[in-house]
């Protein structure tokens, strides 16, 4: 939680670590509760990158917390910016700043979007735009699935974030992410899944099924959800249909903007 039970909130100390003596003139919260906050900043004078704005995310570092790992998310979004350039943020910056508390973050500085999001566009936006941007998102999501974790410029980006983390676990890895990990089995993945939820109310118990190694039977515990049987056939083949995944591919994290030279069309574009 946050200190005194408070919002986290992008402080003096923390926007020095992040901007140094280029302080943003404005700052807005996006999003924020008690572990983490979202918000863009604003400056009289461009970036690195030639951009007046940014987006920072910022995750607490508390000793019983999951947080993702930013700089696997940032090489995540690298890996989807070669397969679908111009249509990923690019990231910035990545690290770890403590607040005017003393508590410690991780943190993000992406690319900021400028437009509007799907959610609130698509009421608006005509049959023919709608349908523009349906297939900018199949053919998107196409190119990224058909990238693979053993691709050799996918390893050579993962390898450069894990850094000495990476030696020997790259090799054998098939699948996984951020929060899980990266495994190279069904089920070390069941397995990680359930510990990142193990600390709130558990929904869901796993046993093996009958006979030994055969299996495993997940069982909601919502009783008209039932259970499912997920046998070792099943995870076997995991590894070779194992694809890159936004996992959060929502109308409200798509950013759209008008194509150039065409103010009648759109262009998707993802945000994280």
């Amino acid at each position: 939680m946050g200190d005194g039970h408070s919002d986290v909130v992008p402080d003096s100390s923390l926007l020095k670590h992040l901007f140094g003596n280029s302080q943003p003139s404005s700052v807005s919260i996006i999003l924020q509760n008690w572990d983490k906050c979202i918000f863009s900043a604003t400056f009289a004078s461009p970036l690195k990158n030639g951009q007046h704005a940014c987006v920072v995310r910022l995750e607490a570092l508390d000793d019983n917390d999951h947080p993702p790992d930013f700089a696997l998310v940032a090489a995540a979004q690298e890996i989807a910016a070669t397969c679908i350039p111009d249509l990923v943020p690019a990231t910035l910056q990545t690290g770890t700043a403590a607040n005017d508390g003393g508590r410690v973050f991780q943190y993000a500085v992406l690319e900021f979007v400028e437009g509007v999001t799907l959610e609130q566009a698509w009421d608006h936006m005509s049959p023919g735009n709608r349908a523009s941007v349906v297939a900018a998102v199949v053919e998107a999501v196409s190119k990224l699935q058909a990238a693979r974790l053993g691709d050799a410029s996918i390893q050579i980006i993962l390898r450069r974030a894990l850094g000495k983390r990476g030696e020997g676990l790259l090799d054998k890895a098939l699948m996984g992410g951020p929060l899980t990990g990266f495994l190279d089995d069904g089920p070390s993945l069941l397995a990680a899944i359930e510990d990142k939820w193990k600390l709130q109310a558990s929904f869901h118990t796993t046993q093996p099924v009958s006979e030994p190694d055969e299996g495993l039977v997940v069982t909601s515990a919502f009783e008209d959800l039932g259970s499912v049987t997920v046998t070792k056939a099943d995870m076997d083949k995991w590894p070779e249909e194992a694809v890159f995944c936004h996992n959060d591919l929502t109308p409200r994290n798509l950013m759209l903007r008008p194509r150039e030279h065409d103010n009648d069309d759109v262009r998707a574009r993802g945000r994280h």
